[in-house]
């Protein structure tokens, strides 16, 4: 996974752009392993990355398909 090494505009905007996708990620993620684990997986948004994003109504829709890579987790890192 990409980790930057200095801040940038884009960088806080894909930031900002995972915290608002975080409830929906979360979500997904949880859907797709309550049939492995017995405990919801965590999410965090820094251990994520927008792989695309594509404007599904044409040039200057708002209508989005986002692509996120996220690397879940269970149980406390360090």
């Amino acid at each position: 996974m990409y980790k930057p090494r200095q801040d940038s505009t884009e960088l806080q905007l894909q930031d900002m752009l995972m915290l608002l996708l975080s409830p929906a990620v979360d979500d997904s993620v949880n859907n797709y392993y309550r049939k492995f684990l017995k405990e919801s997986p965590l999410v965090y948004p820094y251990q994520s990355n927008i792989v695309r994003i594509e404007r599904t109504n044409g040039f200057r829709g708002f209508i989005f398909l986002i692509t996120v890579e996220v690397m879940p987790v269970v149980g406390p890192r360090n």
